[in-house]
């Protein structure tokens, strides 16, 4: 469940990029993607619990992507700013 939050969490952040202008980032969606940290490692932490490795690596995989979306969409808004 918390993975779903997570993932549901970086639509939304993707979503308010592109309605905002993807080429121009957005400041509320990396915020939002950053956030979105919270429950995937919640995720990270339960497929610790049940000591498999498919949930820990779903959960892995997920922290990266919300990481990458954040940044994506900080330097975005960074360059639009000086362009």
């Amino acid at each position: 469940m918390a993975l779903k939050v997570a993932w549901g969490m970086i639509a939304a952040a993707l979503i308010i990029a592109i309605v905002s202008g993807f080429g121009h980032g957005s400041i509320l969606g990396g915020v939002i993607a950053l956030g979105a940290l919270a429950p995937a490692c919640y995720g990270a932490w339960q497929g610790m619990q049940k000591e498999s490795q498919a949930p820990m690596a779903l959960a892995m995989a997920t922290i990266f992507i919300a990481l990458i979306v954040a940044a994506l969409l900080f330097i975005l808004k960074v360059f639009g700013w000086f362009h």
